[in-house]
């Protein structure tokens, strides 16, 4: 696996391992029988997002979503690829700073319906779809026997 492949894989890990866990999980501290909630659902997503920036500085998860979003007439979207896109495409979701760049890059995906044109917009990730594609895949089956 290339060098430059690492940050990415680590952004696909977390968003991963973020579904596997239904992102709500509540961080809690058990009172006898009351619970304190330390951290609500949407700073658990912002937490997530925000670990998700830094570890994609290129934006290749941004190219992924894009690329994705763009080829979504052809239908040929596996599971994971269609978790990963409907995260952002929620018509209900705020648009805040921790979502925006996700949300952008959908957009971009939806009217363009070209994936040249997301390379050509988020051209500081050197990898290329297919290989965004193959480690979404990959990091989601880890673990898995």
């Amino acid at each position: 696996m290339a060098a430059e492949a690492i940050f990415p894989l680590a952004a696909i890990a977390a968003f991963v391992g973020s579904r596997i866990a239904s992102i709500a999980v509540p961080l809690a501290i058990e009172r006898g029988k009351r619970s304190v909630n330390l951290v609500s659902s949407d700073d658990e997503k912002n937490i997530l997002l925000s670990v998700m920036t830094q570890l994609d500085p290129d934006g290749c998860i941004l190219k992924l979503l894009c690329s994705l979003e763009a080829s979504s007439t052809e239908g040929v979207h596996t599971p994971k690829e269609r978790a990963l896109v409907n995260t952002f495409t929620n018509q209900n979701e705020t648009l805040t700073p921790y979502n925006a760049a996700y949300i952008y890059a959908v957009n971009i995906g939806q009217h363009a319906h070209d994936a040249a044109l997301c390379d050509k917009k988020f051209n500081k990730c050197s990898i290329s779809v297919a290989e965004l594609r193959d480690l979404l895949e990959w990091s989601s089956n880890c673990g898995e026997q």
